[in-house]
């Protein structure tokens, strides 16, 4: 049976996420702290379910909530890069409750238990600046990194080259500097004459959530041979549990 059309079936996961259609997504997986909301992470389970998507990458993992939702299923290698600069203290926030209680609990604690607890030995975390990530090729990449707009712009740059997904996910692109250094990236990009890019922009979810699809990638096939771990070897080696360095 033929894979389902990727543009459509990001049609489909948006609808499902925004009908709050959370799936199988564990629900322990929707309470995990964090600043994003239950439509990306919905948004993010159903979209790896593609029989296509079996490597996941995002930089900025905070406490792992979208990496989980991502990962989940079982079929999904995921990838995450985090120097946990911006948010080191569980005292901020979270969808309105303020987390007294947590507050000297570490988010780089907290983040290595979650993914550990819901993706096993199916998880690298990088710990340190995504400059110096060896990404490797990937299926899906989220950005939420550094929201400047030189840094989201250098990233996005490098990342997209080199890792060279199907799908490309900026979270807050409601914020001026996120989006500018986003199309910066993306229109300074080499893309072949024939490449064309879908793009989806949700601003009800969180602070707004910007999703790419490089359909050339998608008519080419890249990524579906030769298997999900065929690159397995350009991550960190799996320690037992996940590995984290």
């Amino acid at each position: 049976m033929d894979a389902p059309d990727m543009r459509t079936w990001i049609d489909a996961c948006i609808s499902a996420a925004e009908a709050e259609m959370a799936g199988d997504l564990p629900a322990d997986v929707l309470a995990i702290p964090g600043m994003t909301s239950a439509h990306v992470r919905s948004f993010l389970h159903h979209l790896t379910k593609h029989p296509n998507i079996t490597r996941y990458a995002e930089v900025g993992a905070h406490m792992g909530a979208t990496a989980c939702a991502a990962g989940c299923n079982d079929s999904v290698d995921v990838s995450v890069c985090d120097n946990f600069s911006q948010f080191q203290l569980v005292d901020f926030a979270v969808r309105g409750t303020r987390r007294a209680e947590n507050s000297t609990a570490r988010v780089e604690d907290i983040c290595k238990a979650n993914l550990r607890k819901h993706l096993g030995d199916r998880f690298w975390l990088f710990e340190g600046d995504s400059a110096e990530w060896d990404i490797g090729p990937q299926d899906v990449l989220l950005y939420d990194g550094d929201h400047s707009e030189a840094a989201t712009y250098k990233n996005i740059r490098r990342l997209v080259s080199e890792a060279d997904p199907r799908v490309l996910i900026v979270d807050d692109f409601d914020g001026d500097d996120v989006a500018a250094g986003t199309i910066r990236a993306l229109c300074q990009l080499s893309f072949d004459d024939d490449d064309t890019v879908a793009a989806v922009w949700r601003r009800p979810w969180w602070n707004g959530v910007l999703v790419v699809l490089f359909e050339r990638r998608e008519r080419e096939g890249r990524g579906t041979e030769p298997g999900r771990h065929a690159e397995r070897d350009r991550l960190p080696k799996s320690t037992g549990g996940g590995s984290c360095r």
